[in-house]
């Protein structure tokens, strides 16, 4: 297993980062969201092997990377900056996975795609940060399962209820994937 000395962070420009561990590295830009797969136990893996289930994908958590092994993520009880290694050194598996949002333009012919420009990624941590200590959306977590996608036997009552919210006009409380998205979109 790796030591705390094995953890390295080469700060590439102002945003991009080289983050290591052991013999495992990657370069990682600011803005870019943290996708996390890894194994967990005790009452999260309740919430994990349900949003595993109505998502239909190994993904359970999402965090915006800052700088520096700093990240925002909403967790219950509410949104928080913490480090990397503080959320995961101690775990025996993790499996995380960077996504670099990119913006798509759609033709008939062909889709044309590009990065993300640093003013972007710089207004996407500006306003994660910016809800640091908002409370943790359990209702809106739970909701997955009510709305159209979820459970397939959920009443029609329910999904409409949930189906209904704006999930990114609402920003007094977020789950992690909202967050995540609210920040880019």
């Amino acid at each position: 297993m790796a030591s705390v000395q094995d953890l390295k962070l080469a700060e590439i420009n102002d945003w991009q980062e080289t983050i290591s561990l052991g013999s495992k590295s990657a370069m990682i830009q600011r803005g870019d969201i943290i996708l996390d797969a890894g194994p967990t136990d005790g009452i999260v893996r309740v919430f994990t092997l349900i949003i595993q289930l109505v998502t239909e994908n190994p993904y359970h958590h999402a965090l915006v990377y800052d700088h520096n092994w700093r990240i925002v993520h909403a967790t219950s009880p509410h949104v928080q900056s913490n480090f990397l290694q503080t959320l995961y050194f101690d775990r025996k598996e993790v499996t995380l996975t960077w996504a670099r949002p990119k913006h798509h333009k759609r033709d008939r012919e062909k889709i044309e795609t590009w990065p993300a420009t640093m003013n972007e990624a710089s207004d996407v941590i500006k306003f994660a940060e910016e809800q640091i200590g908002k409370d943790y959306d359990m209702r809106g977590n739970i909701g997955f399962l009510f709305r159209a996608d979820g459970l397939p036997s959920t009443p029609p009552d329910l999904q409409t209820l949930f189906q209904n919210r704006d999930w990114l006009h609402k920003k007094d409380e977020w789950f992690c994937s909202e967050l995540a998205s609210g920040a880019w979109w």
